[in-house]
């Protein structure tokens, strides 16, 4: 499952990437295309943050020789 999770999350910060260049290079900021392009970005935007959570939130805090793998502050506060 951690794998299809990580394949999710490569394809949704690709995804929000693309879209997100599409609509910044846009020639009319306030056209419809641009308007999807930037939804498109954002959907790819949240997708990708809540796949990187859940595999952090699942990431061991010791790796496999005994050392403390780096965490951040609100990982350790939880």
């Amino acid at each position: 499952m951690k794998k299809l999770i990580a394949t999710l999350c490569v394809i949704a910060w690709s995804f929000c990437g693309a879209f997100g260049f599409l609509a910044l290079t846009a020639h009319d900021m306030g056209s419809t295309e641009a308007m999807i392009d930037a939804v498109l970005a954002m959907v790819g935007f949240l997708v990708g943050m809540m796949t990187w959570v859940r595999l952090s939130r699942e990431a061991p805090l010791h790796c496999a020789c005994g050392l403390p793998v780096i965490r951040t502050i609100a990982a350790r506060m939880a």
